[in-house]
């Protein structure tokens, strides 16, 4: 078993229930895909084993502000995506 297997970056959850949150579940796997990297890099990775760390691993008011960065970070990448639709 590998590292990668064993933790996870929490920031990814959290920007993958925003978009769904923001734009529904049906949104295609390629737009999903897009919004989230540029979503994710605006953002800092949060690095855990399981998802109950999280609540330790930050204070309230950094887990606030981590929460309010990756609204902005999603909103800001679906706007992005859009206006930068790819040719096919």
């Amino acid at each position: 078993m590998s590292l990668t297997d064993q933790i996870q970056n929490y920031v990814e959850t959290m920007v993958e229930e925003k978009i769904y949150e923001k734009l529904g579940r049906e949104i295609d796997q390629d737009n999903l895909i897009d919004v989230a990297c540029v979503a994710l890099n605006q953002l800092p990775a949060r690095y855990i084993r399981y998802a109950v760390d999280f609540v330790f691993y930050l204070s309230p008011d950094e887990r606030q502000k981590l929460f309010d960065d990756v609204e902005t970070a999603v909103s800001d990448a679906i706007e992005y995506v859009e206006t930068h639709k790819r040719q096919a």
